[in-house]
């Protein structure tokens, strides 16, 4: 099985912080080493999926310049096999990510490149599943109430290939918070098969602040899988994860390998909780992970429930630092 990753890619640079810093104005202040390394959905879920056995191919934009020739040599480096479009016109995307100990992580983001990406440059042939991941951080992709994605998932299902879509937190105060996330995802959702967000991703495309419980996270699933989803998983945090599988004349009615599922997913419902971490390295790339977890389940025929638990284990081993292949039962 080949899964095309395609959309938001990045280059992270972690610094090393300690406990107690902070930005204070003429104030110098001593930190550790940078890490540095390929982000973003693209490479998060790419990189996740190699490392359970699935064959991938990357696709994504990035600049003509050191940062996109230091992603495509890492890319390279990892044999992650890619379609990196180049472009002069934008500055390669990149993160710095800033993670005290103990605490969750924050970015600040250049989204540069992936502003640029619309899916056209894709390359669906050979391949059995899409994975699109930030929609969000794409603004190309959701440009004319999001055209371009729905096209590409179009595309993408008239090809055959299972469609599968991982969301961002929408920034309150980027351009693209003003767009009606609601109407763009209820028409976006009967095109994905398979739905694998967090709920804070739901949250704030939806612009709702309401405090998350186990009852708001399961109401955010059913009205995706109201509004044409076929398979939702939505991570939770320490809460675990939730799937919801539509009825089996959705699973059905869709690419072959969505049909396959149909007799044990159809209608299933159920939580999984979070794995016990026996450690702690980073959040980053936990999400991406997640929805990897799941995709290399589902396309080795796994039942929902173990799809869901590969995809919390998973999720775990990134927290941890651990190598998935090693870590994850498959």
């Amino acid at each position: 099985m080949r899964v095309i990753v395609a959309g938001h890619i990045c280059l992270d640079l972690t610094p090393e912080l300690p406990v107690h810093t902070a930005i204070e104005p003429g104030m110098l202040q001593e930190i550790g080493p940078m890490r540095v390394g390929a982000g973003g959905c693209v490479y998060n879920t790419g990189s996740a999926l190699a490392e359970l056995g699935v064959e991938v191919r990357l696709s994504a934009r990035v600049g003509d310049d050191a940062l996109g020739a230091l992603l495509a040599d890492q890319l390279r480096a990892e044999g992650l096999p890619a379609n990196l479009e180049t472009t002069a016109t934008a500055a390669t995307s990149y993160s710095i990510v800033l993670e005290n100990p103990n605490t969750d992580r924050a970015f600040w983001h250049h989204v540069g490149t992936c502003a640029e990406f619309d899916g056209r440059g894709v390359e669906l042939a050979t391949a059995d599943a899409l994975h699109v991941g930030y929609p969000s951080l794409l603004p190309g992709l959701v440009a004319d109430d999001a055209t371009p994605l729905i096209h590409l998932l179009r595309r993408a299902r008239a090809e055959g290939l299972l469609t599968s879509l991982d969301l961002a937190v929408v920034d309150p105060d980027a351009p693209v918070a003003r767009l009606d996330w609601r109407d763009i995802l209820e028409r976006v959702f009967p095109l994905t098969d398979v739905l694998s967000p967090s709920i804070d991703d739901i949250q704030s495309a939806l612009g709702d602040a309401s405090p998350v419980t186990p009852e708001l996270v399961e109401e955010r699933a059913e009205w995706a899988i109201r509004s044409g989803a076929g398979i939702v998983a939505l991570s939770a945090g320490s809460r675990g994860g939730f799937v919801a599988v539509a009825e089996a004349d959705r699973l059905r009615g869709g690419v072959p390998l969505l049909a396959r599922l149909a007799d044990d997913w159809a209608g299933y419902r159920g939580w999984v909780p979070a794995p016990r971490l026996r450690a702690f390295v980073s959040t980053n790339g936990a999400g991406d992970a997640h929805s990897a977890g799941l995709l290399a389940a589902l396309l080795r025929g796994a039942d929902p429930r173990s799809a869901a638990q590969c995809a919390a284990d998973t999720a775990a081993a990134r927290i941890q630092g651990l190598p998935i292949r090693e870590s994850v039962p498959l």
